[in-house]
Parts: C-alpha cells; sequence; structure tokens
C-alpha cells in the first residue's frame, strides 16, 4: 500500500495505493483519502454510490486508521511544494564609498544641468587638461536616458529626477554590493545611510523614500564616452553604459534574507557605472560605515548632509587633495536645496552640521573645526584635520 497525492482540475488530492496481482498482471486500485488543503489540513468528502453508506463508512474508516500516514504524506507534500524563491545570507558594509568625480556631482544636480533634461539628454563635461598634447581640453561626454522609468509609468518632475538624497541611496547600495551582496533590502540600505548595522527600525515614510530612489537608480541608463581621458592616459576603459544601479526587484513569494522572510527584496546585477568610471581613476572616498552614526536623526536631508560632508572630509584628507580645509555654508545650503531666504532652514543645517563635526571629533575623523564670519555672520567652517 502507498499513499500518494495527484492533481486533479488544480486541486490535490490523496489516494491510498493497493497493488494485487491477478492473472500474472499487477493492478493498482487507488481509494481517495480526501482533498488537500491550502493550510495543509485534510477534506474529506462522503460520496453516495452503488455501495451503499457502508462504502462511505468503509472511505472514513481507512481515513481514521491511516490518519498518521496521510499527515506525514500531507506535510511531505507541502514541503516539497515550498521552494524558496529567494534565500540568502548576507554581509554588513563596513565602508561606506562613494565617487567623488565632478562627473558624479553633475549627474545628481539637475537644477545644475538642464541639459540632460533636453531631447538630446546629453553635455560635454570639462574634466581637465592634457599635459601631453599642450594642454588640450579634456572633454566627456554623458547621456541621461529616463525612457525605461518613463516606460512604467512613473512621472516625476524633471528638476526631481535625481536628488543629492538619491546619491546616498547609490552609495549606500554600492558599498553593500562592494561587502559581497547580491541581495539586499530597503532595510539594509537604510542601515548603511544610518551607520548602523544592527536592527534598526525604519519608518514607513523613509522605506517609501528609499525605495523610489531604488526605482529612479534603476530605471535610468547612462553612457558615458571617455575615450580623451584615455588618450591622455588618464584611465584605460573608455565606455561605461548601464543603469545608474544595475539592478532588479525581486517580486517572489517567498524570499527569505538570513533566514527571515521579507516583502522587499532587490538584486543586484552589477556594480555602478558611476562607480566604475571613479575607481578608474582612483577617485573614491572611505570611510568606518561608523561615521555615519551620528546623533542627528536620519531623515533624507539629514543623510544628505551627512554624505556631502563625510565624502568632502574625506576628500580633504587624502594624500592627492588640493582641497582647501574649508566648507562653505552657502555651498551647504545649495545643496540641500535651501532658499536663500529661509532663515530658520539655514540656522537648522548650520546646527545639524557642528552636531555631527562635533560627533566625528569625538571619533577621531577630525580634530577639530572652527567657524569663521564674513561680516557679522558665519559664513565657513575650518576643519582641521
Amino acid at each position: 500500500m502507498a499513499i500518494i497525492t495527484k492533481e486533479v482540475n488544480g486541486h490535490k488530492y490523496l489516494y491510498e495505493v493497493t497493488y494485487k496481482r491477478e492473472n500474472g498482471k499487477v493492478k493498482s486500485f487507488w481509494k481517495s483519502l480526501g482533498r488537500i488543503e491550502d493550510d495543509g489540513s485534510l477534506t474529506v468528502k462522503q460520496k453516495k454510490n452503488e455501495a451503499g453508506p457502508e462504502a462511505s463508512t468503509s472511505a472514513l474508516a481507512v481515513a481514521d486508521d491511516n490518519r498518521a500516514i496521510c499527515c506525514k504524506a500531507v506535510k511531505k507534500e507541502k514541503k516539497r511544494a515550498v521552494i524558496k524563491d529567494v534565500e540568502a545570507t548576507t554581509k554588513k558594509a563596513n565602508e561606506i564609498t562613494s565617487g567623488t568625480t565632478k562627473l558624479e556631482t553633475k549627474v545628481f544636480s539637475p537644477r545644475e544641468n538642464p541639459a540632460f533634461y533636453n531631447d538630446s539628454n546629453e553635455i560635454q563635461m570639462w574634466v581637465g587638461n592634457d599635459k601631453k598634447r599642450k594642454e588640450k581640453e579634456l572633454l566627456t561626454i554623458v547621456s541621461i536616458d529616463f525612457n525605461e522609468m518613463k516606460k512604467k509609468g512613473v512621472l516625476i518632475p524633471s528638476e526631481k529626477w535625481l536628488t543629492h538624497f538619491d546619491r546616498e541611496v547609490l552609495c549606500a547600495a554600492s558599498s553593500l554590493y562592494e561587502a559581497g551582496n547580491n541581495y539586499i533590502t530597503p532595510k539594509m540600505i537604510y542601515q548603511a545611510l544610518s551607520g548602523n548595522n544592527k536592527d534598526v527600525k525604519m519608518t514607513p515614510a523613509m522605506r517609501n523614500e528609499i525605495i523610489k530612489s531604488i526605482d529612479k537608480l534603476m530605471g535610468t541608463t547612462i553612457e558615458i564616452n571617455a575615450s580623451e581621458e584615455v588618450k591622455a592616459g588618464w584611465r584605460q576603459e573608455a565606455e561605461y553604459k548601464s543603469a545608474l544601479l544595475p539592478c532588479k526587484r525581486v517580486s517572489k513569494k517567498d524570499i527569505r534574507i538570513n533566514g527571515q522572510e521579507v516583502i522587499d527584496c532587490i538584486q543586484l546585477l552589477g556594480s555602478s557605472p558611476l562607480y566604475d568610471y571613479a575607481k578608474g581613476i582612483n577617485q573614491i572616498s572611505r570611510a568606518s560605515i561608523d561615521m555615519l552614526n551620528t546623533p542627528v536623526n536620519n531623515t533624507p536631508e539629514n543623510i544628505t548632509l551627512k554624505g556631502y560632508l563625510l565624502r568632502t572630509i574625506t576628500s580633504m584628507k587624502s594624500s592627492k587633495s588640493k582641497l582647501k580645509p574649508i566648507i562653505r555654508y552657502d555651498t551647504i545650503y545649495e545643496y540641500l536645496g535651501i532658499e536663500n531666504t529661509d532663515k530658520m532652514a539655514k540656522k537648522r543645517v548650520r546646527d545639524r552640521t557642528k552636531e555631527i563635526l562635533n560627533f566625528w571629533v569625538n571619533e577621531g575623523l577630525i580634530t577639530g573645526f572652527e567657524e569663521e564670519k564674513e561680516g557679522k555672520t558665519f559664513e565657513k567652517i575650518k576643519i582641521k584635520l
């Protein structure tokens, strides 16, 4: 005797199958024990037939007598049916990495570069002079294509297509990819942005902001032609083309990350072309992810502010840097989109900036800082490296 499951008209049924030898041949006799429900339970239905009530009673008796066998068969079949679509173990990002090229800053500054949003979607960017060819100007051609996002029906005003917060999300995702992760979640991105790899709480609003950024990054294609830089001997690779964040949203029914079921999952398909472009000339800033675990609340504005300050200071500390250890407040206001007339917002940004810098003094990233006035107001900060 065997207990077998069989699908009939879209439903699974449990059968008791016995085998008998008759006239030298083996014949099978099937008896239905009931239908397997979605929750794994077994429903036994009495049927009227020629054998009368005795047959129905007999079937019920068989089902009762073989209850243990039936339950085992149901559990086995249910276990076999639940195949993990995605099951991955992730790694924490110990460093936050970011490109520091002029190109990357321009890409995430749409107000300053409206050419990205015209019919050609293309700009020619001066990156330097080639001293080998009599100071010939080097131009790198950059084009951005939003068509993939438009196809998905996501309509965003042009000045908000790519924001500096999107840049921070890209840095977090790139850092997680560099740490060896092929599958990530919005919460992992938030952990990287907050600098806290522990079980931090993420608000629904922040989750939506991160998902919106991911959708924009994966739906925006960038093409970089750096052939002039190759001729000048600056880099080896001339062309970079893909989505800003090569990835896809995984929407399978069963996704387990680190042994826990998750709703949102992102499969990373490669590194960002902006990261590869910056890495080609070693313009990558690296800092301990702990430096982002500052006392300020992790709002999109504060996350953007932290990213800007950390990227600027790590660039200042580079041995090849020519940057002066000065950060101007008006540059920060412009970066965050703060209007010059909004005095309360400007004061809030100054207070948050000093709070972040004090944290970095305690952590040893910088030795100190000092606000400097121009006239009667504080207009800049001198960083003591």
